[in-house]
């Protein structure tokens, strides 16, 4: 198995080919974390609170600035502060203040 900067490395994602400078994005993801790492990493943290990560399925734990409307009608009720902050809040219940 090839390891290193070369297209055949299976641990690097992004824009492996085509990119000869390696200025273009690429990431190191073990092979291990399996085909959808986004989906094991959530089943490993689960429900935990401390960690902030995005579900694509919930738009609870959308934490996307763009067209968030959980956050706009947060701001509209007088939420204020951090983005992660507001929904930390929602999610407990605590109010805007």
């Amino acid at each position: 198995m090839e390891e290193g900067f070369t297209p055949e490395n299976p641990n690097l994602r992004g824009q492996v080919e085509d990119n000869p400078d390696w200025l273009r994005p690429i990431f190191y993801l073990s092979r291990y974390l399996g085909e959808n790492p986004a989906e094991y990493v959530a089943g490993v943290i689960g429900g935990e609170g401390r960690f902030f990560f995005p579900s694509p399925e919930d738009i609870r734990r959308n934490y996307n600035y763009n067209e968030n409307q959980v956050l706009v009608e947060a701001i509209r009720k007088g939420y204020r502060g951090a983005f992660w902050d507001i929904l930390r809040r929602l999610a407990e219940g605590e109010g805007a203040g």
